[in-house]
């Protein structure tokens, strides 16, 4: 009898193990259709990469049935919220009900695949290893994308794709892309630093020049402030070492500007951005058309919100009824919701980041230094994307779901633990 226990134990065992290499093969494919843009994969691996990914998920939560001990967590909770909002706002859209309705069939097709990964996160080493995939699976696209696009031009036979914001040249939106990669860089960089895992640099080199061709502020900025928190925020450092790695990075900083403003190549390409926005921020100098453009963004964002502060004009609508550039989004989250949702749909998106951040910081009050570490970690990244939210739309952006989902995912294994 006592055998027999035994072996159905191992059963057991084998069974678990299976399943969580099905939850973490079928995130894996999430985030290769992810980061699979024009110069590395073509659409349909892309697209099929996705589909495998929802077959994998739902496979895995079918095999698991007798196994879940299931609970609506807060974030459930807040996407049937923003779903329920979303839908109503969309009805709201009028003329352009066509163009709202299949922009948040695909918003929510994000977030629902992000509910999915937090499903497959049950265990902490399930979401380290998120981490880690993520930062592979971008610096494996980002290394065959410069290669590709780049790797024969140091010859100086196609000197065009030097001059140009990468990949723009290819029908990308490097904002977009800057920003993903953003993320996977300090995913790989806390694993670097905090688990001493020195692969990861095989990888963050990639990502880091990738970030930089693409020529996005808010990229550039979302890893500067990120990975300098990461650096000075150690649990062992004491304060005296806190503020001698703050002026470090301090020095960096400037070493970085310096060479983004007096390298061509750089200057070129990202570096006359940051002197307009700097400039923007003076009142002196000139600057770039795209800080021009996001002046007036926000300008006419604004006056749209007075004239609808609590219902908004209707679910991604700013892009279409703005007079600044037909077609294109607010470059401001803030101003895209209110413009779009009005005050109504900016409290309900909202609502997600600080209830994420109010469980962080219980967890980083009373547990472990590992659980610290993460906590810091994830803590840095909301609030950086809350900062850069000014500069970018962030909530039609995948991988914004993705640090949702994996932050979800450890509130809820520590408060399960």
């Amino acid at each position: 009898m006592e055998s027999l226990f035994i072996e159905q134990q191992s059963i057991e065992t084998k069974k678990e193990l299976l399943l969580n290499y099905l939850a973490i093969a079928s995130v894996s494919l999430y985030l290769i259709n992810l980061y699979a843009h024009l110069s590395l994969y073509s659409t349909t691996i892309a697209k099929l990469a996705k589909i495998m990914f929802f077959v994998g998920i739902v496979l895995y939560i079918v095999l698991r049935k007798g196994n879940w001990n299931y609970k609506l967590s807060g974030y459930h909770v807040w996407w049937g919220a923003f779903l329920l909002v979303s839908i109503v706002f969309t009805l709201r859209a009028g003329t352009l009900f066509s163009s709202s309705f299949w922009q948040l069939v695909a918003d929510q097709k994000n977030i629902i695949a992000s509910l999915l990964i937090f499903e497959a996160i049950r265990s902490k080493q399930n979401l380290y290893r998120v981490l880690g995939l993520t930062a592979i699976i971008a610096g494996v696209s980002a290394a065959v994308f410069l290669v590709n696009t780049y790797g024969w031009t140091l010859s100086g036979s196609l000197s065009y794709t030097w001059a140009n914001r990468m990949p723009e040249t290819l029908g990308d939106n490097p904002n977009v892309l800057g920003g993903m990669y953003a993320i996977a860089f300090v995913f790989g960089a806390f694993l670097l630093y905090k688990r001493k895992n020195f692969m990861y640099c095989l990888f963050l080199i990639p990502i880091l020049i990738y970030i930089l061709f693409t020529g996005s502020k808010r990229a550039l900025l979302f890893l500067l402030l990120s990975i300098a928190s990461l650096f000075i925020l150690d649990l062992k450092s004491s304060f005296v070492v806190k503020l001698l790695k703050a002026f470090i990075i301090a020095i960096l900083i400037l070493i970085l500007y310096n060479a983004l403003m007096d390298i061509p190549l750089f200057y070129t390409v990202v570096g006359y951005r940051f002197e307009g926005m700097i400039n923007s921020l003076t009142g002196q100098g000139s600057i770039d058309a795209s800080t021009f453009e996001r002046q007036m963004f926000i300008s006419e964002g604004w006056e749209l919100f007075l004239s609808a502060p609590f219902s908004g004009h209707g679910y991604y609508t700013f892009p279409y009824i703005n007079t600044v550039a037909y077609g294109k989004y607010a470059h401001n989250n803030y101003i895209e919701l209110l413009a779009d949702m009005g005050v109504t749909g900016l409290v309900v998106y909202y609502a997600l980041p600080i209830w994420l951040l109010k469980g962080l910081y219980a967890i980083y009050k009373k547990s472990d230094d590992e659980s610290k570490n993460l906590s810091i970690l994830l803590i840095i990244l909301i609030m950086v994307t809350l900062i850069t939210d000014i500069s970018f739309v962030s909530y039609m952006f995948p991988v914004t779901y993705v640090l949702f989902a994996v932050t979800a995912a450890f509130i809820k294994l520590y408060e399960g633990a």
